[in-house]
């Protein structure tokens, strides 16, 4: 179940389509914004009908260390997380006999434990001029810190902070640039697939819908359509996943500045467990905010 679960939250925060455009970072330029994710997953496990919300606001101070005509190179440090997953670790075991308030008393201990750690560890991410992630550092530092139990609690931190994951958030907001200079009503769309190692097809179609000297708005539509896709070894993924938002860009970086994006999956997972067959239904809704000002968890 654990790992139906990493599978889903990966897919919400992968699904993104490549640019052309290049990026226009200034050296020693510094930005503060946070990430807020909010994931409502129902999985149905035989008798067993789950349903989680788990909620997470990340606050980050990026510093572009350098510029290439290849691309550009920040150093990341964390400055706030905050955390609203006690409903769903209310159903791991390794919680029982606690109650809510003691759980979320629990989870704020360790958050605050991690994040007095983490905030003195600046991890490095290089990107390409497509922001594209091409090199990290420093995260095997971070991954010391998240402990090794398999609590829920514990596989939803090391699957946020630790590695290729988070930067692939972080390139988020490099991901949704015009290719042009495109006037206000003009579209575009693109179709990819992704491997992750299983397939993923993704057409995303962009609208210029407000443009001035200081930012464009842009909407974001996208279908996937998933087919049998291999996700481990006794595993396959059906089903279909919608996104859309609306995404604002600076004018002169060509870096967002702030996004909101919600993605809607509805897919069957069929796993071969010994000599039976099951199929999985997830439903899952992922709502993401991109913003310099904290939100409201």
């Amino acid at each position: 179940m654990k790992k139906i679960i990493t599978i889903f939250l990966l897919i919400s925060i992968i699904s993104c389509t490549k640019n052309t455009t290049q990026l226009k970072m200034t050296e020693g330029s510094e930005n503060n914004f946070y990430v807020k994710s909010t994931v409502e997953l129902n999985q149905q496990f035989g008798e067993r009908v789950i349903d989680m919300k788990i909620a997470m606001i990340i606050g980050f101070k990026e510093i572009v260390s350098s510029v290439s005509k290849d691309g550009h190179t920040t150093t990341v440090y964390f400055t706030d997380v905050e955390f609203d997953i006690a409903d769903s670790v209310m159903q791991d075991e390794s919680f029982a006999g606690m109650s809510k308030e003691e759980i979320e008393e629990e989870i704020d201990l360790r958050i605050a434990q991690f994040l007095a750690e983490a905030k003195e560890i600046p991890f490095v991410i290089t990107y390409n001029n497509q922001g594209e992630v091409a090199s990290l550092k420093n995260f095997g530092k971070i991954a010391e810190l998240v402990s090794s139990e398999e609590t829920i609690y514990d596989t939803f931190l090391k699957d946020t902070f630790v590695g290729a994951d988070m930067a692939t958030l972080l390139a988020l907001r490099y991901k949704f640039i015009p290719e042009n200079n495109e006037a206000v009503g003009n579209s575009w769309e693109k179709t990819e697939t992704i491997s992750l190692p299983y397939e993923i097809q993704i057409t995303t179609k962009y609208k210029i819908t407000e443009s001035n000297d200081e930012y464009k708005i842009i909407s974001s539509t996208s279908t996937k359509s998933v087919e049998d896709s291999q996700v481990d070894k006794d595993m396959v993924l059906n089903g279909n996943i919608e996104t859309y938002g609306t995404i604002k860009v600076s004018a002169t970086t060509n870096q967002v500045i702030e996004a909101e994006i919600i993605q809607i999956s509805d897919t069957v997972v069929k796993a071969n467990a010994g000599l039976t067959n099951i199929e999985i239904p997830i439903k899952m809704k992922d709502h993401k905010i991109f913003s310099k000002q904290r939100p409201q968890l």
